[in-house]
Protein backbone atom coordinates (compact mmCIF):
# COMPACT_ATOMS: atom_id res chain seq x y z
CA UNK A 1 0.00 0.00 0.00
CA UNK A 2 2.93 2.54 -0.70
CA UNK A 3 2.50 5.80 -1.83
CA UNK A 4 -1.60 6.00 -1.04
CA UNK A 5 -2.60 9.01 1.13
CA UNK A 6 -4.50 8.25 4.16
CA UNK A 7 -8.44 9.60 3.96
CA UNK A 8 -9.25 10.39 7.64
CA UNK A 9 -12.32 12.42 8.42
CA UNK A 10 -11.51 15.53 10.19
CA UNK A 11 -13.14 18.93 10.93
CA UNK A 12 -10.83 20.65 8.35
CA UNK A 13 -12.10 18.69 5.70
CA UNK A 14 -15.82 18.63 6.56
CA UNK A 15 -18.36 21.27 5.14
CA UNK A 16 -21.54 21.54 6.76
CA UNK A 17 -25.05 23.12 4.80
CA UNK A 18 -28.27 23.64 6.97
CA UNK A 19 -30.98 23.87 4.00
CA UNK A 20 -29.12 25.36 1.12
CA UNK A 21 -27.06 27.46 3.12
CA UNK A 22 -23.11 26.54 4.06
CA UNK A 23 -22.93 27.67 7.67
CA UNK A 24 -19.29 29.42 8.22
CA UNK A 25 -17.66 28.77 11.19
CA UNK A 26 -19.73 25.55 12.59
CA UNK A 27 -18.13 23.60 14.72
CA UNK A 28 -17.94 20.33 17.05
CA UNK A 29 -20.99 18.80 15.42
CA UNK A 30 -21.77 15.45 17.02
CA UNK A 31 -25.30 13.81 16.86
CA UNK A 32 -26.23 9.99 18.00
CA UNK A 33 -28.70 7.49 17.32
CA UNK A 34 -30.48 5.33 20.07
CA UNK A 35 -32.32 2.44 19.85
CA UNK A 36 -34.32 0.82 23.49
CA UNK A 37 -34.54 -2.17 23.55
CA UNK A 38 -36.81 -4.06 25.97
CA UNK A 39 -36.84 -7.68 27.93
CA UNK A 40 -39.96 -10.18 26.21
CA UNK A 41 -40.37 -12.34 29.34
CA UNK A 42 -42.96 -15.57 28.67
CA UNK A 43 -45.02 -17.33 31.46
CA UNK A 44 -43.12 -20.24 32.63
CA UNK A 45 -39.71 -19.23 31.29
CA UNK A 46 -36.77 -18.34 32.88
CA UNK A 47 -35.10 -16.30 30.22
CA UNK A 48 -35.44 -13.55 28.00
CA UNK A 49 -37.27 -14.86 25.18
CA UNK A 50 -36.32 -11.74 22.79
CA UNK A 51 -35.37 -8.16 23.02
CA UNK A 52 -37.73 -6.13 21.23
CA UNK A 53 -36.92 -2.34 19.67
CA UNK A 54 -39.53 -0.18 21.65
CA UNK A 55 -38.36 3.41 20.49
CA UNK A 56 -36.21 5.07 18.44
CA UNK A 57 -34.08 8.54 18.99
CA UNK A 58 -31.45 11.03 17.01
CA UNK A 59 -30.22 14.50 17.92
CA UNK A 60 -27.23 16.15 18.20
CA UNK A 61 -25.80 19.39 18.90
CA UNK A 62 -23.08 21.71 17.45
CA UNK A 63 -21.50 25.44 17.88
CA UNK A 64 -21.19 28.30 15.78
CA UNK A 65 -18.89 31.01 15.78
CA UNK A 66 -21.28 34.44 15.97
CA UNK A 67 -20.29 37.47 14.37
CA UNK A 68 -21.89 40.68 14.26
CA UNK A 69 -24.21 42.20 11.05
CA UNK A 70 -22.39 45.26 11.97
CA UNK A 71 -19.55 44.09 10.68
CA UNK A 72 -20.07 42.58 7.48
CA UNK A 73 -21.76 45.72 6.97
CA UNK A 74 -18.59 47.24 6.88
CA UNK A 75 -16.92 44.91 4.97
CA UNK A 76 -19.77 44.47 1.94
CA UNK A 77 -17.60 46.83 -0.18
CA UNK A 78 -14.39 44.87 -0.03
CA UNK A 79 -16.10 40.82 -0.45
CA UNK A 80 -12.63 39.89 -1.50
CA UNK A 81 -11.88 40.42 2.29
CA UNK A 82 -14.35 38.06 3.47
CA UNK A 83 -13.85 34.04 2.91
CA UNK A 84 -15.97 32.30 0.43
CA UNK A 85 -18.09 30.23 3.38
CA UNK A 86 -19.01 33.44 5.52
CA UNK A 87 -19.55 35.70 2.28
CA UNK A 88 -22.55 33.22 1.32
CA UNK A 89 -23.67 33.01 4.68
CA UNK A 90 -23.70 36.93 5.31
CA UNK A 91 -25.71 37.23 1.79
CA UNK A 92 -28.76 35.25 3.10
CA UNK A 93 -31.18 37.80 4.83
CA UNK A 94 -32.34 35.60 7.31
CA UNK A 95 -29.63 34.52 8.90
CA UNK A 96 -28.48 36.63 11.86
CA UNK A 97 -25.12 37.09 12.19
CA UNK A 98 -24.02 33.77 11.22
CA UNK A 99 -26.97 32.18 13.58
CA UNK A 100 -29.69 29.16 12.84
CA UNK A 101 -32.04 30.04 15.37
CA UNK A 102 -34.78 31.94 13.78
CA UNK A 103 -37.41 33.77 15.01
CA UNK A 104 -40.17 31.09 15.67
CA UNK A 105 -37.54 28.34 16.79
CA UNK A 106 -38.32 29.80 20.51
CA UNK A 107 -41.52 31.86 19.94
CA UNK A 108 -44.80 30.24 21.15
CA UNK A 109 -46.87 32.16 19.21
CA UNK A 110 -45.00 31.49 15.74
CA UNK A 111 -43.81 27.49 16.85
CA UNK A 112 -46.53 25.83 14.83
CA UNK A 113 -45.42 27.48 11.63
CA UNK A 114 -42.11 26.87 12.18
CA UNK A 115 -40.41 24.15 9.88
CA UNK A 116 -37.11 21.70 10.57
CA UNK A 117 -34.31 21.75 8.14
CA UNK A 118 -31.55 18.82 7.19
CA UNK A 119 -28.11 19.29 8.21
CA UNK A 120 -25.85 17.81 5.35
CA UNK A 121 -22.09 17.30 6.19
CA UNK A 122 -19.95 16.53 3.13
CA UNK A 123 -16.08 16.00 2.93
CA UNK A 124 -14.47 18.57 0.73
CA UNK A 125 -12.56 18.50 -2.13
CA UNK A 126 -8.90 18.29 -1.74
CA UNK A 127 -8.21 20.41 -4.94
CA UNK A 128 -11.02 22.76 -5.36
CA UNK A 129 -11.18 23.98 -1.54
CA UNK A 130 -14.55 25.04 0.15
CA UNK A 131 -16.31 22.70 -2.77
CA UNK A 132 -18.74 20.19 -1.48
CA UNK A 133 -17.63 16.59 -2.35
CA UNK A 134 -18.98 13.24 -1.13
CA UNK A 135 -21.95 13.45 1.02
CA UNK A 136 -21.03 11.86 4.07
CA UNK A 137 -24.27 12.43 6.62
CA UNK A 138 -27.71 13.50 6.47
CA UNK A 139 -29.71 14.71 9.08
CA UNK A 140 -33.19 14.77 8.27
CA UNK A 141 -36.04 17.19 9.86
CA UNK A 142 -34.28 18.73 12.44
CA UNK A 143 -35.53 20.96 15.22
CA UNK A 144 -33.92 23.58 17.42
CA UNK A 145 -34.11 21.92 21.36
CA UNK A 146 -32.28 24.41 22.72
CA UNK A 147 -29.36 27.16 22.34
CA UNK A 148 -26.71 29.12 24.76
CA UNK A 149 -24.06 31.63 24.82
CA UNK A 150 -20.83 32.43 27.24
CA UNK A 151 -20.02 35.69 27.06
CA UNK A 152 -15.92 35.44 28.12
CA UNK A 153 -13.69 38.56 28.06
CA UNK A 154 -11.11 37.87 24.95
CA UNK A 155 -12.70 35.29 23.75
CA UNK A 156 -15.19 34.70 20.50
CA UNK A 157 -19.07 34.41 21.04
CA UNK A 158 -20.33 30.82 20.45
CA UNK A 159 -23.59 29.36 19.80
CA UNK A 160 -24.08 26.49 21.44
CA UNK A 161 -27.10 25.07 19.86
CA UNK A 162 -28.75 21.32 20.35
CA UNK A 163 -31.85 19.49 18.08
CA UNK A 164 -33.48 16.63 17.78
CA UNK A 165 -34.09 14.94 14.33
CA UNK A 166 -36.61 12.60 12.89
CA UNK A 167 -33.58 10.80 10.92
CA UNK A 168 -29.95 9.98 10.19
CA UNK A 169 -28.46 8.87 7.05
CA UNK A 170 -25.36 7.49 7.26
CA UNK A 171 -23.89 7.62 3.30
CA UNK A 172 -20.55 6.22 5.02
CA UNK A 173 -22.00 2.83 6.23
CA UNK A 174 -24.89 2.90 3.27
CA UNK A 175 -27.73 2.64 6.10
CA UNK A 176 -30.81 1.01 5.25
CA UNK A 177 -33.90 3.21 5.43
Amino acid sequence: MAGQIPSFLTGANLVIRIGDIRVAFAQSLSFQRNVAHTAVMGVGAYDVLALEPTSFAASGSMQILRWTDDMLEKRKNDKNTLPDNMAETASKPDLIGNSIVSDTAFNPQKLLLSTTFDIEVYEKKADEGQVEGTLLFVLKDCRIQNYNFNFVPGELLVENVSFLCRRIEDRIAKAID
